[in-house]
């Protein structure tokens, strides 16, 4: 058979055809009983899997195509001796994507423009065919030549060598010194009798490891009233491929501070007013000092003791999607108008999507759209998937944000911390999608940690059990068995499974040739007459003698009466309940009736979705896949309490790879803002310097001296 398929689309039937030839052919000539080998980019021939399995991975990873002759596989190659039993060595070596050589050549093109033969190189041993072929091996001849393919990479390990006494390190300066000038220790080694050896072999090494450090602030007692805060501190080496530095048993805790609090302050206090009263700043933001207390005027980002309370309140008053974030009921605190306890995750999940809710009918314009651009930049930049022709535009979006930060807010707010947003974009450039290098992974090895310091407990992680539940979905416990009375019910779910499912769209067309009506009467009718139409349509190709696939006779059969209920499913890690079970818990994880698309339904001009919840529409079609379903939330409108904003939680993925049960820490990419940043025009032209800085309308602080 041809083999263009191996290059062909994953979604085309060439494709489907090839998969299927290559197995059978596998079946039939694979000496290898105990299982064949997979072909994908993945697995690249080093794995064994089960003919089903190899089917999966050639759709959703793709096959090597590099592998033209199917030597592991049954097919005589150039001679036709089998694989040699030190390439079977390598059975069950695991390994990572086949593909991602060439990635690393491409990414470090541009270190090679001085020298392009060096680069040509590396790009022909890239197009190079690993496998572990009896002729023609293309695989590096010994350890030498090896880690020249490596350090051409950059991956690259250097040896510094070091006084045996721990004086010095003989780089630099020092780099052609024989003796340390601090304790005049020989460099090299010496023999019993005290002379240097000839070899001159180095008295001491060290290995330059990469490392980097993380610290997250948690707390160990697992309740989020208690304020105590736990920071461990972890080290991760970086000398290791990047799909590997991120892994937990890479990361090591190596410090654990223990407090009672957590660290932070505000940023604008006296100090801060007077630094803009000595750079002859804004001046009626001066601090006025009395003999006990020190009054701060109002800035325009000064929040009044009402609107702090509207803020903390829709906080409070969130019931989001399990494993979304923290309850934020136990994180506010009303008495003190603060929130406390906030981990990394409940941060990011603030300034990536709930932060400009919360603030939506709160502040002077200006300053609220300026903080919503910031937030918006970070819903940008935090994508999963990130649109490499935005980025110019994303970059050009956080100076003109930053801007605007700096001409409201006080300069004590413009740490290195924000100043960082603006090195970001090129980061993302550099070094691809943010959720390969942030946070979640060392905060959840903190928290794996810990429970084994404290608790004893075994790590947490995801079972291989789940692993299909993950995919196919998994009823939750209670599931009782119902007599469904309404007749019009029971065919408006048929119509749509039948409707939604392949195998049936060649009956919809010809069903739809039959009534050649008008549009609508075409709709109505079909609706009605479908599904009685292509059970008779069936049974009648049965008593033909034609062809009919089963998964067809049982459509068209129809729906039981008699159906199994639950309380509850998981569909692609999601979990959905039913609205009863909500109504007592602080999570949402119900739906709701459908909105009328016409009238219940609206778009502001910052890109959020509102929906009217008491239009109901689409009562005569009310049923979808559980497939098709994503989960989403509402947050009440600040605005217009009658409105309600719609809000996603972020797609949960599972990392199937071979021996690993590590849940996807990608988890926080959030819902994407439909219009982009916001428009400051329309509050840029302000004329009055002092309204643009300082509010009339609220209070200001005061200060105990």
């Amino acid at each position: 058979m041809d083999r263009s398929w191996m290059s062909k689309d994953r979604m085309s039937r060439e494709y489907e055809e090839g998969v299927e030839y290559f197995i059978n052919f596998a079946l039939e000539h694979c000496p290898n009983q105990r299982g064949i080998r997979c072909p994908c980019m993945r697995c690249g021939n080093l794995i064994h899997h089960t003919p089903n399995k190899i089917r999966e991975h050639m759709f959703f990873n793709g096959i090597d195509q590099s592998y033209c002759t199917w030597y592991w596989h049954g097919e005589a190659g150039p001679t036709s001796s089998q694989p040699t039993e030190m390439a079977q060595r390598y059975d069950t070596m695991d390994c990572g994507d086949v593909a991602s050589t060439v990635e690393m050549v491409h990414a470090i093109e541009d270190e090679f423009m001085t020298d392009p033969m060096s680069f040509k190189k590396l790009l022909e041993d890239a197009e190079k065919p690993l496998g572990y072929a009896p002729v023609n091996n293309e695989m590096p001849l010994s350890m030498y030549e090896a880690k020249k393919t490596l350090n051409a990479l950059g991956m690259e390990y250097k040896k510094i060598h070091a006084c045996p006494n721990d004086c010095i390190l003989y780089r630099n300066e020092l780099n052609e010194a024989s003796s340390c000038p601090t304790c005049g220790t020989s460099r090299w080694k010496v023999n019993k009798a005290g002379a240097r050896n000839t070899k001159r072999i180095p008295a001491k090494v060290l290995w330059n490891l990469r490392l980097a450090i993380s610290a997250d602030g948690i707390n160990p007692h697992s309740s989020m009233t208690s304020r105590h805060s736990c920071w461990p501190v972890l080290t991760i080496t970086y000398n290791l491929p990047p799909w590997l530095c991120m892994k937990r048993k890479f990361m090591m805790l190596s410090l654990l501070i223990s407090g009672p609090r957590q660290p932070g302050k505000t940023k604008d206090g006296v100090k801060s007013r007077l630094d803009l009263l000595e750079m002859g700043l804004r001046p009626d933001l001066a601090p006025r000092f009395g003999l006990k207390r020190t009054y701060l005027p109002p800035a325009c980002y000064t929040l009044s003791r009402k609107e702090k309370k509207i803020v903390l309140q829709t906080l409070a008053d969130l019931k989001v999607p399990e494993g979304y974030c923290s309850n934020f009921r136990n994180l506010v605190s009303m008495e003190e108008l603060k929130l406390n306890g906030l981990k990394s995750h409940d941060y990011h999940a603030l300034m990536q999507q709930l932060l400009p809710v919360a603030i939506r009918s709160v502040l002077p314009k200006h300053v609220r759209y300026a903080i919503t651009r910031l937030c918006f930049f970070f819903n940008a930049l935090c994508a999963k998937v990130v649109d490499v022709s935005r980025l110019n535009d994303i970059q050009q979006d956080i100076v003109v944000t930053l801007c605007l930060l700096e001409k409201y807010f006080p300069p004590s707010i413009f740490d290195i911390m924000l100043h960082l947003t603006v090195h970001l974009v090129r980061e993302v450039r550099l070094c691809g999608p943010v959720y390969m290098r942030w946070m979640y992974p060392f905060e959840r090895g903190s928290l794996r940690v810990l429970y084994r310091v404290f608790i004893g407990m075994d790590a947490i992680g995801i079972p291989s059990s789940m692993k299909d539940e993950w995919k196919c979905g998994k009823p939750l416990l209670g599931g009782r068995a119902i007599t469904i009375h309404d007749y019009k019910l029971v065919e408006q779910a048929h119509h749509y499974v039948l409707q939604n499912t392949t195998i049936v769209q060649p009956f919809i067309e010809q069903n739809i040739l039959v009534n050649q009506k008008r549009v609508k009467w075409l709709e109505d009718e079909h609706v009605r007459t479908f599904s009685h139409w292509l059970r008779k349509k069936v049974s009648d190709d049965i008593s033909k003698k034609e062809p009919i696939e089963k998964e067809l006779k049982w459509l068209a059969q129809g729906p039981r009466q008699q159906v199994l209920t639950y309380p509850g499913y998981i569909i692609h890690g999601c979990r959905y309940h039913i609205k009863n079970r909500d109504e007592a818990r602080v999570n949402q994880n119900s739906g709701c009736d459908w909105v009328d698309s016409k009238n219940g339904v609206k778009v502001d001009e910052l890109g959020f979705t509102l929906v009217d919840l008491s239009k109901i529409g689409h009562k005569s079609d009310p049923f979808i896949l559980a497939t098709q379903a994503q989960q989403v939330f509402y947050v009440e409108d600040q605005v217009d309490p009658r409105w309600s904003i719609v809000l996603s939680r972020p797609k949960m993925e599972l990392f199937d790879i071979e021996g690993d049960d590590n849940i996807a820490d990608n988890c926080m990419e959030h819902h994407p803002f439909a219009n982009g940043m916001p428009n400051i025009k329309s509050f840029d032209e302000v004329e009055d310097y002092d309204e643009i800085c300082m509010r009339t309308d609220c209070e200001g602080i005061w200060i105990e001296n």
